[in-house]
C-alpha cells in the first residue's frame, strides 16, 4: 500500500503574509535593543557621577597626587613631596564665595618656600586644583570630572553645557570654630550629569526629570594640626 506524500510547497501568498511579521518581529527587537543599550549608558554615566564626586572629596581631604610635582610610586622616598590636603593642614585660607580654600601643610622639613594646594570651583563649574611646591607649580588641574591620562578633554558639551558639572556654590563651609582657626571643615558637592540635550517641547522641570541626573554629597572634615 502507496502511502501518498504532501510535497506542496509555500504558495507566494503565505511567504508573503509572513513577511510584516518578520518585519514586526524585528522592530521589536532591534527597540528593545535600543532601549537596553540606552539604559546601560545612563547607568554608567550616573555611576560615573557618583564615583568621580566621592573620589574629589577624598583628594581635598588626603592630597592631589601628580607625578611631575608629588612623585611616583617608583621614586625614592627622597624625590617625593608630601601630599596636601585638609588632613595634613597646619593653615586654612577661605574665599568669601565659598567656592575656594587654601591649604598650607605642616612645613617638617623647614622650607623657606612655602608650599600649597587651592582647591576651587571654576567658571565652568569644575572642581580643580592649583600646586605649589618649592621645585614647581602646577595650575588647574582638574579633579572633577577626571581629566583623561592623555591629557584630553573628556568633558563634552551637550548643547550649550558641559555633561558633567558642579550646581552648588557653598562647598567648603565652617562646620565648627571660626574662619580664622576652623575646627572642623564641611565639604559640601552636588554634582550632575546631562544624559541628553533638552528637548524643544520640554519644560524646565521635565528637562531636570528626565535629561538629568544629580548626586548630593556632604561630608565634615576635622582639621587637628592647625598653627
Amino acid at each position: 500500500m502507496k502511502i501518498l506524500k504532501n510535497n506542496k510547497g509555500s504558495s507566494l501568498i503565505e511567504l508573503v503574509a509572513s513577511i510584516p511579521l518578520g518585519v514586526l518581529i524585528f522592530a521589536i527587537l532591534t527597540i528593545v535593543l535600543i532601549s537596553f543599550m540606552t539604559s546601560f549608558q545612563e547607568t554608567k554615566l550616573y555611576t560615573q557621577l557618583q564615583e568621580e564626586l566621592f573620589d574629589s572629596i577624598e583628594v581635598i581631604r588626603h592630597g592631589f597626587l601628580y607625578d611631575d610635582l608629588t612623585g611616583h610610586n617608583t621614586d625614592l622616598p627622597s624625590t617625593k613631596k608630601n601630599l596636601i590636603g585638609l588632613l595634613t593642614a597646619n593653615k586654612v585660607v577661605f574665599n568669601a564665595s565659598s567656592r575656594i580654600i587654601e591649604v598650607f601643610p605642616i612645613n617638617l622639613q623647614g622650607e623657606a618656600w612655602i608650599s600649597k594646594a587651592k582647591f576651587y570651583l571654576s567658571d565652568k563649574k569644575e572642581l580643580k586644583v592649583d600646586l605649589t611646591y618649592p621645585l614647581g607649580h602646577v595650575i588647574g588641574k582638574r579633579i572633577f570630572p577626571y581629566d583623561n591620562e592623555d591629557g584630553k578633554i573628556k568633558n563634552k558639551k551637550i548643547g550649550n553645557e558641559l555633561q558633567f558639572q558642579i550646581i552648588n556654590n557653598d562647598i567648603f563651609t565652617v562646620a565648627k570654630g571660626t574662619s580664622e582657626k576652623p575646627e572642623i571643615i564641611g565639604i559640601h558637592l552636588i554634582g550632575q550629569v546631562r544624559l541628553r540635550e533638552k528637548g524643544k517641547k520640554q519644560t524646565p522641570d521635565e528637562d531636570m526629570r528626565l535629561n538629568i541626573r544629580k548626586v548630593d554629597y556632604y561630608t565634615e572634615v576635622f582639621v587637628g594640626n592647625l598653627e
